[in-house]
């Protein structure tokens, strides 16, 4: 089984325990994406009602705040995974604010919270309870409780932390020492008693409501129940979001829903490769909005954004299972070998994604400059030297064949590529055989069978014959292949 490289921690509230869990654990357990790529976690802390024991005490928010801090950093559960979303109940959630909070006054942000790629609250009193406060003053019990003060309305410290949490979290997009950008999901019950909606919401941008009381709200009965949905959403968010950047230039992946990012991208990509590939842009939201679904394939396009002008785009399809990153396209707004900052930040970036996601390949296809004449040739050689400048080896030793996307069938129309490699990690010197082959079919499915099966309504005998035909000389029995592939350096 493949290691998942994220993690969904769940913090329960005051007065409760891991076994308030339990129902929500079982169904989550049971959503496709994820058991896929999480492992579910509890995080417990002691909350009892009474101190019994004169040699104990209850720990305050603080140490409770620096217990999890620790737990991330050393615990063998969490130290390993690149992608964490905290969900807490109730209590849970203002120790989760507690804890980032702390790492932004510590000046810790891009280290302490460099993997925590979402926060769920549920139920959270962000603005106190005035239940908590009755109870303390009809009964008492709680009065020196040290976790209950934390609970009441207009409780300075909380009041402090949200604040640093909205200016230095949620509404920044640069990462440094002192802020960190995560998203925030948070849900109120449409019946709860003991946390008011107005408390649960704050000021936070994202909010919803949940059915349920304040216990309920996370006691599911059904595989998908609302909070099951919910939570799904918020780890496949967490999953295909990229690290925060540091500089004015950030990049993120482009929602499909958004409109207007999505018009600008077609744009985008067309000036650079639609209008003589014979992609339109009716393929392109087609791909983006279908891909996965039909061919159970994950399709990603990484946006690098200055100020709120896309500058850069970067498509492409990932396989954990095939252990292998594809580029489709790479476009910048400028041509002039690509706008140098935004095609090194998409670049990196998607290193930075294969390694977090423990992929150790990125592959793709650059045009041979030998085959072209002109400006395209120019253009070729300027790719190849832009891509070799990050890393980027030609896969030698290859003939690398791509079929002509127009016509189907069409053997004499193919066209001559070099197909580049690059490691997530440290470049190998070589690549075995049986690797190189795996990555050609890979190719050959995510780019020539999937697209001629829509273009084209081939039938799957057709597309089997002419795609494994292309195979069979290209890297199969006909092609004759070393045992061993080098990865070399292109003097173009």
């Amino acid at each position: 089984m493949l290691n998942k490289p994220g993690v969904l921690i769940l913090i329960h509230g005051v007065l409760s325990s891991p076994a308030s869990w339990t129902n929500l654990v079982e169904y989550l357990q049971e959503d496709i994406y994820i058991k896929k790529f999480f492992d579910i976690e509890l995080f417990t802390y002691p909350t009892p009602a009474y101190r019994l024991n004169p040699l104990k005490r209850i720990p305050n928010f603080s140490d409770i705040a620096d217990r999890l801090t620790t737990a991330l950093r050393e615990d063998k559960k969490y130290r390993d995974k690149t992608c964490i979303v905290l969900v807490g109940h109730s209590q849970g959630g203002l120790i989760i604010q507690r804890f980032i909070a702390d790492a932004v006054r510590n000046a810790r942000a891009s280290d302490e919270l460099s993997r925590i790629r979402g926060v769920v609250l549920l139920a959270t009193p962000n603005n106190g309870s005035e239940l908590f406060l009755s109870a303390r003053r009809a009964l008492g019990m709680l009065i020196r409780h040290p976790q209950e003060k934390y609970l009441r309305p207009f409780n300075e410290q909380i009041a402090e932390v949200h604040s640093l949490i909205l200016n230095r979290i949620i509404y920044t997009h640069r990462s440094s020492s002192t802020s960190h950008p995560i998203r925030f999901d948070v849900y109120t019950g449409d019946e709860d008693g003991v946390v008011p909606a107005h408390s649960a919401r704050g000021m936070f941008p994202n909010v919803g409501t949940l059915p349920g009381d304040h216990s309920s709200i996370i006691r599911p009965i059904k595989s998908n129940d609302t909070i099951i949905n919910a939570l799904s959403d918020a780890c496949y968010r967490a999953f295909n979001t990229t690290n925060p950047d540091a500089t004015i230039l950030r990049t993120e992946f482009l929602d499909p829903k958004n409109r207007k990012d999505v018009e600008e991208t077609e744009t985008l990509l067309g000036s650079n490769f639609l209008s003589y590939q014979n992609v339109s842009s009716e393929d392109f939201r087609y791909w983006l909005n279908n891909y996965e679904h039909t061919f159970g394939l994950p399709m990603r396009v990484l946006l690098a954004r200055q100020d709120e002008t896309i500058a850069g785009m970067l498509m492409f399809h990932e396989s954990m299972a095939d252990n292998m990153i594809v580029i489709d396209y790479i476009a910048c707004r400028s041509e002039a070998e690509f706008q140098h900052i935004p095609f090194q930040k998409l670049v990196r970036q998607l290193r930075s994604r294969a390694s977090s996601v423990g992929i150790s390949s990125v592959v793709f296809e650059l045009q041979n400059p030998s085959y072209l004449k002109g400006s395209e040739a120019a253009r070729a050689r300027a790719r190849i030297r832009r891509f070799q400048s990050l890393g980027a080896r030609c896969i030698v030793n290859l003939r690398y064949q791509a079929p002509n996307m127009d016509e189907f069938g069409s053997i004499a129309e193919e066209s001559s590529y070099f197909l580049m490699h690059v490691s997530a990690g440290a470049q190998p010197e070589t690549l075995s055989r049986s690797r190189v082959q795996k990555i050609v079919q890979f190719l050959y499915t995510v780019w020539y069978r999937n697209w001629f099966s829509r273009r084209f309504g081939a039938s799957q005998n057709e597309l089997d014959e002419y795609v494994d035909n292309i195979y069979r000389r290209v890297a199969g029995i006909d092609a004759d292949l070393p045992d061993k592939m080098p990865l070399e350096y292109l003097d173009i």
